[in-house]
């Protein structure tokens, strides 16, 4: 089994869910710098997993101590691996501090599905839909881009892998193909061989 290396992360990879993450942590007084992540990689392991670490403020409030969150989470790249991770990460924050949230723009941001607030948000949310501007419907909207974003990287990376794996089938079977002549041949030439033998006897 190969060792673990670290990754190099670049800037091109903080942006989609990680900007928002920030929006969030920063309404709920935690600082930036708080905000940590760390990509591993294997030789023989194709995925990358990133660690997510946000460091604990004790002090953000009067009634909020915001505790250390850790998640980790694995994708195809680098940039997949993070936004994966702020996914998770973000959905921890709207359900543990949900009462932190509620009157700003970051309400309706997805929590844990087993939240039993769950069906509360989603009739605020039906009942924001019919207000004509609402900020919390502006966040909302824009979780949900990058989230397809997320996604169609994913589904353009697995459109690749599958060309790259019908490529190798079709490889294998032309491979099987010219095994089976070459075999073929050899057994024609052996036969010709030996009746060559017995008619020089």
């Amino acid at each position: 089994m190969a060792d673990w290396t670290e990754v190099p992360i670049e800037e091109r990879h903080l942006g989609g869910m990680v900007d928002l993450l920030k929006e969030v942590l920063l309404h709920l007084g935690v600082r930036p710098k708080k905000l940590r992540y760390r990509a591993m990689g294997r030789e023989d392991w194709d995925p990358v997993r990133v660690y997510l670490e946000i460091g604990e403020e004790p002090r953000v409030g009067v009634d909020l101590h915001f505790r250390t969150v850790r998640c980790a989470e694995a994708a195809p790249s680098v940039y997949q691996a993070i936004q994966k991770v702020t996914m998770t990460a973000l959905k921890q924050i709207s359900r543990d501090y949900r009462a932190h949230l509620e009157d700003s723009p970051y309400r309706f941001l997805p929590q844990n599905p087993l939240t039993t607030q769950s069906s509360q948000a989603t009739q605020e949310m039906e009942e924001a839909l019919e207000r004509e501007e609402d900020s919390c419907l502006e966040v909302t909207a824009r979780y949900l881009q990058e989230q397809d974003s997320y996604l169609q990287s994913l589904e353009n990376d697995y459109s690749r892998l599958d060309w790259h794996f019908k490529n190798t089938m079709q490889l294998s079977k032309k491979q099987e193909g010219d095994n089976n002549l070459l075999t073929r041949d050899r057994e024609m030439l052996l036969k010709e061989l030996m009746e060559f033998q017995k008619v020089m006897k």
